[in-house]
């Protein structure tokens, strides 16, 4: 019954994220080099050269196959991480989050992002603490004898050498996403840090124990603390109480509902554009909020729609989209590894070559082409 549920698991696994399958795969292939250093002294019943020969196996007949795009890019982000490994102590190498982590960008952060990152350290040392610590207490991995505790026993009784192997495992991995420039830029640590971080948990609560035993203090109190301020800090309830809106899914007034939500100007501009534009002419997004909306609410082919142009200050032949954050609150975003916010009065002369055809409360339709001329 337990074969079932794993070879269940597996499947599961690669019929989800397409990253998902990478980050277990990585997960297995670290224990088993974690099997060879032991050597003989582990007897393993889960964790089997089967089950990880299976696993590449379906792997491969699914993204190597089936889908091939996923297969692929998986590939080129293995040579471009190798790649970049003579680059894992520059600074603009890393992606934003990992930057942020080391305090980066902090200067003249309010009082409450300073917690956030404060709280954000702390989960990472308590889990820290937690794998070092059972690494050491562990009697299969290291011939170290230390004091019997109820945290000991606790290890002995309940904690298995596959779950240790598959914990260093995870731990290995953060370390190495951390280190590594373009595992940051191609893959984002709080993917990974999610999908793993059911293992490593309870490490968690282990480390507050250890540590909280240290300084004397209330191990519950402490863990109950952290673990608040992290729930609330994650889902932004915390900014959204202090007035600071951050979150779009708490409330409309977070900088992110300008360009995330769909408006009723938006929908009835790209409605108006589909029924009436010229099917030769190119259209144009300003960004790639744009470009979702023309494609859900005005059900226009991708192949015709071009973005990431107007950014660059090149003058535009065909239709032009504005959405509601464009012309409302005239700004627009890029997306990608470090998106940047632009002003649209920075760009007032490629629209005055341009003639406007369609406008409402919060969406604009521009157009210079062959029907028409300013």
């Amino acid at each position: 019954m337990r074969r079932i549920l794993s070879i269940i698991l597996l499947v599961s696994i690669i019929f989800s994220h397409y990253s998902s399958p990478y980050i277990f795969l990585s997960q297995l292939i670290f224990a088993f080099l974690g099997i060879k250093v032991l050597g003989r002294r582990v007897h393993l019943r889960n964790l089997t050269f089967g089950s990880l020969i299976l696993f590449v196996v379906l792997i491969f007949l699914w993204y190597g196959q089936l889908a091939e795009v996923p297969f692929n890019s998986g590939v080129i982000f293995v040579e471009r991480t190798i790649s970049s490994m003579g680059r894992m102590f520059v600074e603009e190498a890393k992606s934003p989050q990992i930057a942020l982590l080391y305090g980066s960008g902090m200067e003249g952060k309010s009082l409450l992002s300073w917690i956030n990152w404060g709280i954000r350290w702390t989960t990472f040392i308590f889990i820290g603490v937690g794998v070092i610590y059972s690494f050491f207490i562990s009697n299969t991995f290291l011939a170290i004898k230390l004091p019997a505790s109820s945290i000991s026993k606790l290890l002995i009784e309940k904690f298995d050498v596959e779950f240790f192997l598959l914990a260093f495992a995870s731990s290995t991995i953060l370390f190495l996403q951390v280190l590594l420039p373009y595992l940051t830029l191609g893959y984002e640590v709080e993917r990974t840090y999610t999908l793993i971080s059911v293992i490593i948990a309870p490490f968690f609560v282990l480390g507050g124990i250890i540590l909280s035993d240290y300084l004397k203090l209330n191990s519950y109190i402490i863990l109950v603390i952290v673990l608040v301020l992290t729930f609330m800090f994650t889902i932004g309830s915390l900014h959204e109480a202090l007035g600071t809106y951050q979150s779009l899914i708490l409330g409309s007034q977070s900088t992110d509902a300008d360009y995330e939500l769909v408006h009723d100007p938006e929908i009835y501009a790209a409605k108006w554009l589909a029924l009436n534009r010229d099917v030769a002419e190119y259209l144009y997004a300003v960004d790639y909020h744009g470009l979702r909306k023309l494609l859900s609410q005005g059900k226009i082919s991708e192949r015709v729609i071009k973005i990431n142009v107007f950014s660059n200050h090149v003058f535009i032949n065909g239709y032009l989209f504005l959405n509601y954050n464009n012309v409302f609150k005239g700004k627009f975003v890029t997306i990608g590894l470090r998106p940047q916010i632009y002003n649209m009065s920075e760009f007032d002369n490629e629209l005055l070559c341009m003639n406007k055809i369609y406008a409402n409360a919060g969406s604009e339709l521009w157009y210079l082409g062959s029907n028409l001329t300013s």
